[in-house]
C-alpha cells in the first residue's frame, strides 16, 4: 500500500508548491517512509532525498542544518517523482 506523485516538463518555483500538496495528500497511502527523486533537464543528472516519516517529515527545517528536500528543490527539473511507503512487509526504513 504506497503511493507515488510526479509530474514532467520543466518544472520550476511554480510548480513546486503543487508537487509539496501532492506529496503531502499522498502520505494517506503510507505515512512510513516518504522520498522524492528529482531528474535534471541536463542530461543524465539526478538526485532524490528521502526519510523515514512523512511529507512533513522530509520537508521539516532543523536548527542549524539546511533543509534537504529545499536543497534539492532549487534546480529547474525535467521529472519529479515522490513517493510514500507503507511498511506492509520489512521494517519502516
Amino acid at each position: 500500500m504506497c503511493g507515488l506523485v510526479g509530474c514532467v516538463g520543466k518544472i520550476w518555483s511554480k510548480e513546486e508548491a503543487p508537487f509539496k500538496t501532492l506529496l503531502q495528500l499522498d502520505t494517506i497511502r503510507g505515512p512510513h517512509s516518504t522520498g522524492v527523486l528529482s531528474v535534471l533537464r541536463e542530461k543524465g543528472k539526478w538526485a532524490y532525498e528521502k526519510e523515514v516519516g512523512t511529507a512533513w517529515d522530509l520537508m521539516a527545517t532543523e536548527e542549524n542544518k539546511i533543509n534537504i528536500f529545499d536543497r534539492l528543490m532549487r534546480r529547474t527539473h525535467g521529472v519529479l517523482l515522490g513517493h510514500n511507503r507503507f511498511a506492509t512487509k520489512g521494517k519502516v526504513t
